[in-house]
């Protein structure tokens, strides 16, 4: 049975290729109608250039594929943002109702 590249990803193909089950006319034509998809983000039209590029280079075929998935282009990524700070624990929370009514009327003899 013939190699068809439907459905296989980049490294399925360069594996094909390599074991020489496709031609090279076909893997170069395959990653151009791939890359040149209406609808495809702009990492997917990307790997797929940069295949080609190394294609066009004369790299093998793990090299197509180390280089298809390279992030060189990639942005750096953000600072993570900070968690807000913690509030600090009520000192009351841990008194009992009675403790709590003898500080708060503590609190009105102080202010006066």
């Amino acid at each position: 049975m013939a190699f068809t590249t439907n459905g296989k990803s980049i490294k399925d193909i360069m594996d094909a290729f390599n074991a020489g089950e496709v031609e090279f006319e076909t893997v170069y034509s395959t990653f151009e109608t791939r890359r040149d998809r209406e609808g495809k983000s702009e990492g997917w039209v990307a790997r797929y250039t940069r295949a080609i590029n190394a294609l066009d280079k004369g790299a093998d075929g793990s090299e197509v594929v180390a280089m298809a998935f390279a992030k060189a282009d990639k942005p750096k990524a953000k600072a993570k943002a900070k968690a807000p700070a913690k509030a600090p624990a009520n000192p009351l929370s841990d008194l009992s109702k009675a403790q709590v009514a003898q500080v708060m009327a503590f609190v009105k003899i102080i202010k006066g």
